[in-house]
């Protein structure tokens, strides 16, 4: 078939019509003319046969990509397919190394590449002056002393020397200020990392600029990710969409273990036997439940896939050995078999365990402590915001360890270093985020304004039996959370390993 039938002057000639127009370079090089309905956009792509089915490959748009530097790219997916490579899911999964390295990157920004990136996300478009104030702060206190430290690196005895100098000079206020900057600063920093970790982890696709570039990318995340940690402790949305385990080596000095075979190697020469293995018991697990054998109860909201082929699974065979009908630690081959429970149990703990969770938790006890429930105890957050006095001695909650509404109020809206009042715009923020979830028997509700200002009360929710978490044994606090979470589609479950 002939090539290079077109050249640059009918590309130029192209206008955008009422329809979509498909021109043949020969070769399987395409140009395909969008309409100018849909922004009139003029593509190149080579189609190819692949696998026995017709697949197509980007190669460009023009005029960012010339017709000379299309056939090159047609040229060199040509080479790949002729070599049993597919051109698309190769460049599908160098983005996905590229995005890999980007997120690996992000751990090992510095406190001023941090700083920066606050200041463009955050204080340019909130702050009047453009963030100029508080960067006169941040430049004068923190860069010289933190600002080419890495972020992840930054501990609380940094933060100490950094306002311990303040503090030395004795500009009480000012030392404040650096506080709450830092306070929101690394805050920031780390909800941007959870935001793309959550992504990442359970979407079906991920999308992320590349670094340097004003361009977005989108990779499908079709891999099992592990991350390994001493003492993981989830939070946000993560311990809903993670697996968490834990790895006991069950002896003094885990660094000296010796293993009789490479993991790797195991489950790449026996990769069949593996996958076959688990087919047959997903298989069986399936037969039982028709059979009307018990199953987990409950469901993992928005993960029912995950759920219904490997959580069931798991459910079927624990249920076995609780019934003496499947050994536990060696059998006749000396294979270890476990002991094994309902995974919801431990999603259930992680949730429970949650430092967001547990800090409204703490905060939803010490309201009703101090101001009741029901709506006639609703206030606005400009009377929360106001500090205990003298006179009118703060309620010390027990189960808060002994923290007041305002102590905690302080730790998720910081307060102002003249007045002390507590940051009635954060605070607003927070509590419209935490609205609906019900903790420890709780829940934040919305009451009606109060002198233009929205009114908050606390109300007290009883179990519910249909819970899709608390069905399967966990508190209702878990069930609440994992209710409330944004849904994601149905992508498996991500596994993280805890380290000794």
């Amino acid at each position: 078939m002939a090539e290079n039938k077109l050249t640059d002057k009918h590309l130029r000639g192209l206008k955008p019509g009422p329809s979509e127009k498909a021109l043949g370079d020969g070769g399987g090089l395409w140009i395909r003319a969008m309409p100018a309905d849909k922004g009139g956009a003029i593509n190149f792509y080579y189609r190819f046969q692949f696998g026995g089915k017709e697949r197509r490959y980007n190669c460009g748009t023009y005029p960012e990509t010339s017709l000379a530097m299309a056939r090159q790219r047609r040229n060199e997916a040509r080479q790949m397919v002729a070599s049993g490579i597919d051109p698309v899911i190769k460049e599908a999964n160098d983005r996905a190394v590229n995005i890999s390295s980007q997120v690996l990157a992000q751990l090992e920004k510095t406190v001023n590449d941090l700083f920066d990136d606050w200041k463009r996300v955050y204080l340019s478009a909130h702050r009047k002056d453009g963030g100029a104030f508080v960067e006169s702060i941040y430049d004068h206190d923190v860069r010289p002393i933190l600002g080419q430290m890495k972020a992840k690196d930054v501990k609380l005895p940094h933060i100490v020397q950094v306002i311990h100098k303040l503090l030395d000079r004795k500009v009480r206020r000012k030392a404040n200020m650096v506080l709450s900057t830092l306070r929101q600063m690394f805050r920031h920093g780390l909800a941007r990392g959870l935001v793309a970790l959550a992504a990442l982890l359970t979407s079906k696709v991920y999308s992320d600029r590349i670094l340097g570039h004003s361009k977005i990318v989108s990779v499908p995340t079709n891999a099992l990710v592990l991350f390994t940690g001493n003492n993981i402790r989830l939070k946000g949305d993560l311990p809903r969409r993670i697996p968490k385990c834990r790895i006991d080596p069950a002896m003094e000095a885990p660094h000296e273990r010796a293993f009789p075979f490479d993991p790797l190697e195991l489950a790449t020469t026996n990769r069949q036997k593996i996958v076959a293995a688990a087919l047959t018991l997903i298989r069986a697990a399936q037969n039982a439940k028709q059979a009307g054998q018990s199953t987990g109860a409950g469901r993992l909201a928005s993960f029912e896939v995950w759920d219904e082929f490997v959580r069931q699974t798991v459910c079927w065979l624990a249920d076995l050995q609780t019934q003496g009908q499947m050994v536990i630690g060696h059998d006749a081959s000396g294979l270890t078999i476990p002991a094994l429970t309902d995974p919801m149990e431990a999603i259930s703990a992680a949730v429970a365990d949650d430092p967001v969770t547990v800090q409204l938790g703490r905060l939803l006890t010490t309201w009703v402590a101090e101001l009741g429930t029901g709506l006639g105890a609703a206030v606005t957050v400009q009377h929360l915001a106001v500090p205990p006095t003298h006179s009118i001695p703060p309620v010390r909650n027990a189960s808060s360890g002994g923290s007041s509404l305002y102590d905690i109020l302080c730790e998720v809206a910081s307060p102002h270093p003249v007045n002390h009042s507590v940051c009635t715009r954060r605070l607003g923020k927070y509590l419209a985020s935490a609205k609906g979830r019900v903790v420890g028997g709780y829940s934040l509700r919305e009451g009606p304004k109060r002198q233009g200002s929205i009114s908050w009360w606390v109300e007290q929710v009883a179990a519910t039996a249909s819970s899709p978490i608390a069905s399967a044994g966990g508190p209702v606090s878990v069930a609440s959370t994992a209710a409330t979470v944004p849904a994601a589609p149905n992508p498996p479950l991500r596994l993280v390993a805890a380290g000794p």
